[in-house]
Protein backbone atom coordinates (compact mmCIF):
# COMPACT_ATOMS: atom_id res chain seq x y z
CA UNK A 1 0.00 0.00 0.00
CA UNK A 2 1.53 3.50 -1.01
CA UNK A 3 1.91 6.35 1.14
CA UNK A 4 -1.55 8.24 -0.50
CA UNK A 5 -3.45 5.24 -0.16
CA UNK A 6 -2.26 4.62 3.71
CA UNK A 7 -3.43 8.47 4.12
CA UNK A 8 -6.67 7.87 2.15
CA UNK A 9 -7.24 4.37 4.36
CA UNK A 10 -6.71 6.43 7.41
CA UNK A 11 -9.05 9.34 6.50
CA UNK A 12 -11.63 6.62 5.72
CA UNK A 13 -11.61 5.10 9.28
CA UNK A 14 -11.47 8.90 10.76
CA UNK A 15 -14.66 9.81 8.88
CA UNK A 16 -16.52 6.31 10.04
CA UNK A 17 -15.38 7.58 13.53
CA UNK A 18 -16.65 10.71 13.81
CA UNK A 19 -19.71 9.03 11.97
CA UNK A 20 -20.54 6.65 14.91
CA UNK A 21 -19.57 9.24 17.61
CA UNK A 22 -21.92 11.45 16.31
CA UNK A 23 -24.65 9.24 15.83
CA UNK A 24 -24.33 7.72 19.28
CA UNK A 25 -24.36 11.66 20.48
CA UNK A 26 -28.07 11.77 18.83
CA UNK A 27 -29.16 9.07 19.76
CA UNK A 28 -27.85 9.65 23.74
CA UNK A 29 -29.46 13.61 23.42
CA UNK A 30 -32.85 11.93 22.01
CA UNK A 31 -33.37 9.59 24.59
CA UNK A 32 -32.49 11.80 27.62
CA UNK A 33 -35.57 14.18 26.05
CA UNK A 34 -37.44 11.36 25.07
CA UNK A 35 -37.39 10.21 28.85
CA UNK A 36 -37.95 13.92 30.51
CA UNK A 37 -40.63 15.35 28.17
CA UNK A 38 -43.04 12.75 30.30
CA UNK A 39 -41.54 14.58 33.81
CA UNK A 40 -42.14 17.76 32.57
CA UNK A 41 -45.39 17.27 30.66
CA UNK A 42 -46.92 14.74 32.66
CA UNK A 43 -46.72 12.10 29.43
CA UNK A 44 -46.46 8.46 29.38
CA UNK A 45 -43.16 6.53 28.53
CA UNK A 46 -43.60 3.09 26.91
CA UNK A 47 -41.24 0.55 25.04
CA UNK A 48 -42.65 -1.49 22.09
CA UNK A 49 -41.11 -4.37 19.61
CA UNK A 50 -42.28 -6.62 17.31
CA UNK A 51 -41.22 -7.38 13.54
CA UNK A 52 -41.40 -6.07 10.22
CA UNK A 53 -41.94 -7.15 6.70
CA UNK A 54 -40.24 -4.93 4.14
CA UNK A 55 -40.27 -4.66 0.57
CA UNK A 56 -39.20 -2.01 -2.35
CA UNK A 57 -41.71 -0.01 -4.18
CA UNK A 58 -40.47 1.69 -7.26
CA UNK A 59 -41.63 4.75 -9.55
CA UNK A 60 -43.17 4.76 -13.05
CA UNK A 61 -43.55 0.67 -13.27
CA UNK A 62 -46.44 -0.99 -13.96
CA UNK A 63 -45.95 -4.12 -11.70
CA UNK A 64 -44.08 -2.09 -8.45
CA UNK A 65 -43.26 -5.85 -6.87
CA UNK A 66 -41.92 -7.50 -9.75
CA UNK A 67 -38.11 -6.45 -11.57
CA UNK A 68 -38.75 -6.79 -15.21
CA UNK A 69 -38.72 -2.93 -15.54
CA UNK A 70 -36.45 -2.08 -12.80
CA UNK A 71 -32.35 -2.55 -12.92
CA UNK A 72 -31.03 -2.47 -9.49
CA UNK A 73 -27.27 -3.31 -10.56
CA UNK A 74 -26.26 0.11 -10.19
CA UNK A 75 -26.39 0.26 -6.55
CA UNK A 76 -26.36 -3.71 -5.72
CA UNK A 77 -23.91 -4.81 -7.94
CA UNK A 78 -23.74 -7.28 -11.05
CA UNK A 79 -25.15 -10.51 -9.33
CA UNK A 80 -28.41 -8.69 -8.66
CA UNK A 81 -29.36 -9.17 -12.72
CA UNK A 82 -30.94 -12.43 -12.47
CA UNK A 83 -32.31 -12.08 -8.47
CA UNK A 84 -33.92 -8.96 -9.39
CA UNK A 85 -36.36 -10.73 -12.31
CA UNK A 86 -38.19 -12.92 -9.39
CA UNK A 87 -40.96 -11.49 -7.54
CA UNK A 88 -40.12 -10.13 -4.20
CA UNK A 89 -40.15 -11.18 -0.53
CA UNK A 90 -40.94 -9.05 2.21
CA UNK A 91 -37.12 -9.25 4.40
CA UNK A 92 -38.71 -10.23 8.09
CA UNK A 93 -36.78 -8.44 10.80
CA UNK A 94 -36.71 -7.50 14.49
CA UNK A 95 -37.88 -4.02 15.57
CA UNK A 96 -37.38 -2.15 18.98
CA UNK A 97 -38.04 1.08 20.05
CA UNK A 98 -38.94 3.65 22.95
CA UNK A 99 -41.83 6.16 22.78
CA UNK A 100 -43.82 8.94 24.45
CA UNK A 101 -47.66 9.76 24.37
CA UNK A 102 -48.35 13.47 24.87
CA UNK A 103 -51.58 14.25 25.37
CA UNK A 104 -53.59 16.88 23.71
CA UNK A 105 -56.68 16.40 25.26
CA UNK A 106 -60.31 15.55 23.43
CA UNK A 107 -59.05 12.35 22.45
CA UNK A 108 -55.77 13.40 20.36
CA UNK A 109 -52.31 12.42 21.52
CA UNK A 110 -49.08 13.22 19.85
CA UNK A 111 -46.21 10.20 19.74
CA UNK A 112 -42.71 10.71 18.91
CA UNK A 113 -40.79 7.78 18.80
CA UNK A 114 -37.02 6.62 18.23
CA UNK A 115 -36.67 3.24 17.23
CA UNK A 116 -34.03 0.55 15.58
CA UNK A 117 -35.80 -0.97 12.49
CA UNK A 118 -34.09 -2.76 9.58
CA UNK A 119 -35.96 -2.09 6.32
CA UNK A 120 -34.83 -3.63 2.70
CA UNK A 121 -35.86 -6.70 0.01
CA UNK A 122 -36.19 -10.51 0.18
CA UNK A 123 -34.97 -11.11 -3.86
CA UNK A 124 -33.82 -15.29 -2.66
CA UNK A 125 -35.13 -17.97 -4.98
CA UNK A 126 -35.23 -21.61 -5.30
CA UNK A 127 -36.76 -22.33 -9.22
CA UNK A 128 -33.65 -23.62 -10.28
CA UNK A 129 -30.84 -23.66 -8.06
CA UNK A 130 -31.20 -22.19 -4.37
CA UNK A 131 -30.07 -18.16 -4.16
CA UNK A 132 -30.25 -16.27 -1.09
CA UNK A 133 -30.18 -12.87 -1.67
CA UNK A 134 -31.22 -10.07 0.80
CA UNK A 135 -30.88 -6.47 1.50
CA UNK A 136 -30.67 -5.25 4.92
CA UNK A 137 -30.71 -1.62 5.54
CA UNK A 138 -30.32 -0.98 9.21
CA UNK A 139 -32.04 2.43 10.35
CA UNK A 140 -32.08 4.38 13.86
CA UNK A 141 -35.76 5.86 12.93
CA UNK A 142 -38.23 8.45 14.31
CA UNK A 143 -41.57 8.39 14.01
CA UNK A 144 -44.13 11.32 15.09
CA UNK A 145 -47.82 10.62 14.88
CA UNK A 146 -50.78 12.11 15.69
CA UNK A 147 -53.64 9.60 17.61
CA UNK A 148 -56.91 9.79 17.80
CA UNK A 149 -58.38 7.79 20.60
CA UNK A 150 -61.44 6.23 19.02
CA UNK A 151 -62.59 3.98 21.99
CA UNK A 152 -61.64 5.72 25.60
CA UNK A 153 -62.74 3.71 28.14
CA UNK A 154 -61.21 3.21 31.95
CA UNK A 155 -59.52 -0.40 30.60
CA UNK A 156 -58.99 -0.57 27.13
CA UNK A 157 -58.11 2.14 24.02
CA UNK A 158 -58.49 2.41 20.69
CA UNK A 159 -57.18 4.50 18.23
CA UNK A 160 -56.03 5.31 14.91
CA UNK A 161 -52.56 7.41 13.88
CA UNK A 162 -51.29 8.92 10.70
CA UNK A 163 -47.58 10.86 10.63
CA UNK A 164 -44.05 11.07 9.62
CA UNK A 165 -41.20 9.47 9.89
CA UNK A 166 -37.18 10.20 9.00
CA UNK A 167 -34.82 7.40 9.64
CA UNK A 168 -30.55 7.85 9.80
CA UNK A 169 -28.82 5.08 8.01
CA UNK A 170 -26.36 3.08 10.44
CA UNK A 171 -25.28 0.48 8.19
CA UNK A 172 -26.24 -1.16 4.75
CA UNK A 173 -25.36 -4.81 3.26
CA UNK A 174 -26.26 -7.58 1.19
CA UNK A 175 -26.16 -11.18 2.13
CA UNK A 176 -25.95 -13.70 -0.66
CA UNK A 177 -25.47 -17.41 -1.21
CA UNK A 178 -25.57 -20.02 -3.74
CA UNK A 179 -27.10 -23.39 -3.49
CA UNK A 180 -24.91 -25.14 -0.02
CA UNK A 181 -22.44 -22.26 -0.02
CA UNK A 182 -21.97 -20.20 3.14
CA UNK A 183 -23.60 -17.41 3.37
CA UNK A 184 -21.74 -14.06 2.66
CA UNK A 185 -22.42 -9.94 3.82
CA UNK A 186 -20.72 -7.39 1.06
CA UNK A 187 -21.35 -4.11 2.59
CA UNK A 188 -23.25 -1.64 0.35
CA UNK A 189 -21.82 2.16 -0.47
CA UNK A 190 -24.68 3.26 -3.05
CA UNK A 191 -27.47 3.82 0.38
CA UNK A 192 -28.47 7.57 1.24
CA UNK A 193 -27.49 8.48 4.85
CA UNK A 194 -31.66 9.69 5.56
CA UNK A 195 -34.83 8.16 4.48
CA UNK A 196 -38.62 9.65 5.59
CA UNK A 197 -41.80 9.20 4.72
CA UNK A 198 -45.27 8.56 5.66
CA UNK A 199 -46.31 6.43 8.20
CA UNK A 200 -50.08 5.17 9.58
CA UNK A 201 -51.91 2.84 11.33
CA UNK A 202 -53.96 1.95 14.32
CA UNK A 203 -53.40 0.56 17.89
CA UNK A 204 -55.06 -1.23 20.87
CA UNK A 205 -54.52 -0.58 24.30
CA UNK A 206 -56.23 -2.81 26.97
CA UNK A 207 -54.80 -2.53 30.82
CA UNK A 208 -53.45 -5.36 32.34
CA UNK A 209 -52.80 -5.31 36.15
CA UNK A 210 -52.61 -1.17 36.57
CA UNK A 211 -50.71 -0.71 33.14
CA UNK A 212 -51.73 -0.28 29.56
CA UNK A 213 -50.09 -2.51 27.08
CA UNK A 214 -50.07 -1.85 23.68
CA UNK A 215 -50.69 -4.20 20.07
CA UNK A 216 -50.11 -2.19 16.84
CA UNK A 217 -50.15 -2.29 13.36
CA UNK A 218 -47.98 0.54 11.37
CA UNK A 219 -47.76 0.82 8.06
CA UNK A 220 -44.75 2.98 6.31
CA UNK A 221 -44.59 4.40 2.96
CA UNK A 222 -41.03 5.69 1.73
CA UNK A 223 -40.95 9.47 -0.44
CA UNK A 224 -37.05 9.55 -0.56
CA UNK A 225 -35.50 7.63 -3.23
CA UNK A 226 -32.89 5.89 -1.28
CA UNK A 227 -30.20 4.82 -3.78
CA UNK A 228 -27.11 6.89 -5.01
CA UNK A 229 -24.39 5.83 -7.12
CA UNK A 230 -21.50 7.47 -6.01
CA UNK A 231 -19.65 9.53 -8.22
CA UNK A 232 -16.20 7.90 -7.76
CA UNK A 233 -17.47 4.43 -9.57
CA UNK A 234 -17.54 3.78 -13.13
CA UNK A 235 -21.39 3.92 -14.50
CA UNK A 236 -21.47 0.49 -15.96
CA UNK A 237 -25.53 0.66 -15.87
CA UNK A 238 -28.06 3.06 -16.28
CA UNK A 239 -29.99 4.30 -13.18
CA UNK A 240 -33.01 2.39 -12.15
CA UNK A 241 -36.07 4.20 -11.17
CA UNK A 242 -36.47 5.65 -8.20
CA UNK A 243 -36.66 2.87 -5.26
CA UNK A 244 -38.08 3.31 -2.06
CA UNK A 245 -38.61 1.35 1.16
CA UNK A 246 -42.59 0.56 2.36
CA UNK A 247 -42.76 -1.74 5.75
CA UNK A 248 -45.67 -3.36 7.50
CA UNK A 249 -44.58 -3.16 11.50
CA UNK A 250 -46.31 -5.37 13.89
CA UNK A 251 -45.31 -4.26 17.81
CA UNK A 252 -46.40 -5.09 21.36
CA UNK A 253 -45.70 -2.53 23.79
CA UNK A 254 -45.46 -1.55 27.35
CA UNK A 255 -46.25 1.51 29.13
CA UNK A 256 -44.63 2.77 32.48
Amino acid sequence: MGLPDLYSHKWNHMKIFNKIKNSIFIIIMIIVVMIFIPVSLKAQLGIKAGISASSFRYAGTVEPNQGYDIDLRPYLGYDAEWVQLADQKPLISPVVSIYTDINLGKGFIVRPELGFVQKGVNLSGNEYQKVIYKVKINYLELPVNIAYNMILKENFKGEIFIGGYISALINANKKTALNVSDPKATNLKSVKSFDSGLTYGFGLKPKIMDHFFRFDLRISHGLADIFKVNSNEVRMYTTTQKTYNYSLFLSIGYEF
